[in-house]
């Protein structure tokens, strides 16, 4: 576990709460657009890989796992946001990825169970 710990990073977003708490929030990139449920192609939404997931929740780190992911759409628009809550709706698939075009484990979330927000600021 030494060596994991090693790549680990801090999270993409910490945010600090006015009462001092720090929270991780992991961002990934979509390569198409988005506004929101009507128009998101899929059933459900990758959250990230299933072990990278369970290092963060499991691995005793100074590092806390993730209260967050954030899904932007291609055009930085909008975001599906899976909230650390949902975790007990995620299911794991075994998934081919794009860019090593192998298949690698996924935890992944119900579509019904994203949050859809605007991004402001583009």
């Amino acid at each position: 576990m030494k060596q994991i710990a090693d790549y680990q990073d801090n999270g993409d977003i910490t945010i600090e709460t006015e009462e001092g708490e720090e929270y991780r929030i992991e961002v990934k990139g979509m390569r198409f657009n988005f506004t929101g449920e009507k128009d998101w192609p899929y059933q459900n939404c990758i959250v990230s890989n299933k072990a990278a997931v369970d290092r963060a929740y499991e691995f005793e780190s100074h590092i806390p796992p993730p209260k967050a992911y954030f899904i932007v759409s291609a055009d930085l628009q909008y975001a599906a946001c899976i909230p650390d809550a949902t975790k007990p709706t995620w299911t794991v698939e075994d998934i081919k990825t794009n860019n090593t075009n192998k298949i690698e484990t996924f935890y992944v979330c119900p579509k019904k169970e994203l949050r859809w927000r605007k991004l402001k600021g583009n």
